[in-house]
C-alpha cells in the first residue's frame, strides 16, 4: 500500500523517510506526529503503537488513515472525543 509523497516524514537533514516520528500516543492504535511544516497530523492503524513511546517510529506501511488539522479547534474537539471513548471502554 503506497500512499504517495505527502505522507513522508521529511528527517531534519532534508531526506525523505518511510517511517513516522511519534509525538505522542493516544492509545495503541492512534498516535499523533508532525508534518515537515511541524503541524500536528492524526495517524491511526491498527496495533501501531503497541509498545511504542514518544520518539519512536512508525513504518508509513502501517498507517491506515491520517487526519491532517486544519483547524485547531476541529482538532481538539477530535481528541477529546477520543479521550471520553477509550475511557468508557
Amino acid at each position: 500500500m503506497s500512499l504517495g509523497f505527502l505522507f513522508f516524514y521529511k528527517t531534519k537533514v532534508g531526506e525523505q523517510s518511510d517511517k513516522m516520528r511519534i509525538e505522542k500516543v493516544l492509545n495503541n492504535n492512534v498516535v499523533i506526529t508532525l508534518t515537515d511544516t511541524n503541524e500536528e497530523m492524526v495517524v491511526m492503524g491498527r496495533g501501531i503503537a503497541f509498545q511504542r513511546k514518544v520518539g519512536d517510529t512508525i513504518e508509513v506501511e502501517n498507517i491506515e488513515k491520517l487526519l491532517y488539522q486544519k483547524e485547531m479547534k476541529v482538532l481538539k474537539l477530535f481528541l477529546l472525543c477520543l479521550k471520553k471513548s477509550t475511557q468508557k471502554l
